[in-house]
């Protein structure tokens, strides 16, 4: 089967990647890997070369050159078209929409060069992008458009990654909706036996507004008073970098919260087992594979109490959620976690044996699934 698929950016943009590229290059290697041939449209970024070889997926690159991939969806379309016409794909997968508005009409129109031969389109979704006034205005227009844009995407089918996503996008789309969750590697992320640094807090992601990393770091404070010793490690980049940067200065945090930057996925590894305590604070996930990968490490974690991450924590037994509002809850569930031992290892060994659940050649099995069939 020759399969096409699309995505904003891709893993090799070591500045600018996350779960949505993550997830779209563990599913189409295990494609690759059982005989389907495989390309994928991705946009340029500094240093990128326009077309790479990864895992047995041919990545081409276009588009306008960005750091910052916000709309490099835009931009991805004429590309998109010209391998269309090389390829004639049995499927277009859409690894992460939105897409702009004309698009369906361009794959329309180039389907139609193929006569009666019929191309299926199927799209991925983790979650519909969420914007707020307080953003730039180019940015608060970029997010509600995509918002807008994204129901007016034509599929055969549309995955995703949890009920909490699905049923928002019940009132989107009418046709076929399929849950296919979330992978973890467990021969990567598994517990290593390292020194543990103690009092330790660590977190990770792409610096956006919606990750909150900015409570976290206001809850470190509250964590002080009680357990001066403690310490948050933070890796990672993105556009809210520098407030972060600016908000642990203003609140004298400096000596006690550590920017590692991007990481290695062995590093990230190292760093999860070396951690006392993993918290995931976001205010919006479609599914949260950081939850997955810490428990995959035997490692309690703390995540916000929001629709998709309530799919996988159970309040006290696997794991601990508060209020993502709350920043005094948040602290003081990490001194629970930092100061009880026992429930911590008790949360840990409950979340170690959920996440042995996940397998992203099963996600791979799923989607490949929605699209033969």
């Amino acid at each position: 089967m020759h399969i096409l698929a699309v995505n904003k950016t891709d893993t090799m943009n070591t500045y600018w990647f996350g779960g949505a590229e993550i997830r779209t290059l563990n599913i189409l290697k295990r494609w690759v890997d059982l005989g389907h041939k495989v390309v994928l449209i991705s946009s340029l970024f500094p240093g990128a070369p326009r077309f790479q070889e990864v895992c047995g997926i041919r990545v081409f690159r276009c588009g306008f050159p960005m750091y910052r991939n916000e709309i490099a969806p835009f931009t991805l379309d004429i590309g998109l078209a010209r391998h269309f016409v090389r390829m004639k794909p049995d499927v277009v997968y859409l690894a992460s929409t939105p897409f702009p508005i004309f698009f369906p009409r361009l794959l329309g129109f180039v389907a139609s060069m193929r006569g009666d031969e019929k191309t299926k389109v199927v799209a991925h979704i983790d979650h519909l992008q969420t914007f707020n006034t307080s953003s730039s205005s180019l940015r608060s227009f970029l997010y509600k458009l995509n918002e807008q844009l994204t129901k007016t995407v034509p599929c055969d089918a549309v995955t995703t990654v949890s009920r909490f996503t699905c049923e928002k996008l019940q009132h989107f789309f009418r046709g076929k909706i399929v849950v296919t969750g979330n992978g973890v590697d467990t021969t990567i992320f598994r517990p290593m036996g390292v020194k543990v640094i103690p009092n330790s807090i660590f977190s990770w992601g792409v610096f956006y507004e919606r990750k909150n990393f900015h409570s976290l770091i206001r809850a470190l404070k509250i964590v002080k008073r009680k357990i001066p010793g403690a310490r948050l490690m933070l890796a990672g980049e993105g556009p809210q970098k520098q407030e972060l940067l600016n908000l642990t200065y203003q609140l004298g945090l400096s000596d006690s919260v550590f920017f590692l930057g991007r990481i290695s996925t062995k590093q990230l590894v190292k760093r999860i087992n070396q951690s006392e305590v993993i918290v995931v604070p976001s205010l919006l996930e479609g599914f949260g594979i950081p939850v997955i990968e810490a428990m995959a490490c035997n490692k309690p974690v703390i995540a916000s109490d929001i629709e998709a991450l309530r799919e996988l924590i159970r309040d006290g037994k696997n794991g601990i959620l508060f209020p993502p509002s709350n920043i005094v809850a948040l602290a003081n569930a990490i001194i629970e976690v930092l100061t009880e031992t026992k429930m911590a290892e008790h949360i840990a060994n409950e979340g170690f044996s959920f996440s042995q659940n996940f397998s992203w050649a099963e996600v791979a099995r799923k989607e490949l699934e929605v699209i033969i069939y």
